[in-house]
């Protein structure tokens, strides 16, 4: 019985498979494909193959599996190094208001009666020993008007009174007429 399969037909069966193709079995000749020197002459068999990408599979996975611990490691550092930055945000924050408080009733105590306390404010040092000038001008204007409400309800002629008259310095008389006068509910 003739074979149905022919040269043309092992031939693309060969180059299917990947192995190289020589015309002649002498040295190569014009058009055939150069010969490769990184392949060996003689490819390994399909079970020889198969072991090597078996094993170069297993070399990759186990290689993906490294750089996803080193990746874990690095975001579990990176998160820790956050945290740790966050504190320290939060103790600066704390530190700083602690000081601009300490500043603020420092410079109430240097300007004690002289200036407003509630208007010496700030978020900075800078502005709270800035808010003192304010704070010293608002004081000197309410003390003015202090002053000349005090001055407007005494009369320049008459003498500050007394809640009592001096009895050591009246007559007996006067001093009936006063004993009669707060009876009667009069002054």
């Amino acid at each position: 019985m003739a074979s149905t399969f022919g040269t043309a037909d092992a031939v693309a069966e060969l180059a299917r498979r990947g192995l190289p193709l020589i015309r002649g079995g002498g040295p190569e000749s014009e058009g055939d494909p150069p010969a490769n020197p990184t392949q060996p002459a003689h490819p390994p068999a399909g079970d020889d193959r198969a072991a090597g990408l078996e094993r170069d599979l297993a070399q990759a996975r186990q290689l993906a599996e490294e750089r996803a611990a080193a990746l874990q490691q690095r975001d579990a550092e990176l998160e820790a190094l956050r945290q740790s930055a966050a504190e320290h945000a939060q103790r600066a924050a704390e530190t700083e208001q602690r000081l601009l408080e300490a500043h603020r009733a420092w410079l109430l105590a240097e300007h004690r009666g002289q200036v407003v306390d509630e208007l010496v404010t700030g978020n900075t040092v800078e502005e709270l020993t800035a808010s003192v000038e304010a704070a010293r001008a608002a004081h000197a204007r309410i003390a003015e008007r202090v002053r000349q409400q005090a001055a407007a309800s005494v009369s320049a002629g008459n003498a500050p009174r007394s809640p009592e008259p001096d009895l050591s310095k009246m007559s007996p008389q006067e001093k009936v007429a006063y004993g009669l006068r707060q009876r009667s509910g009069q002054q």
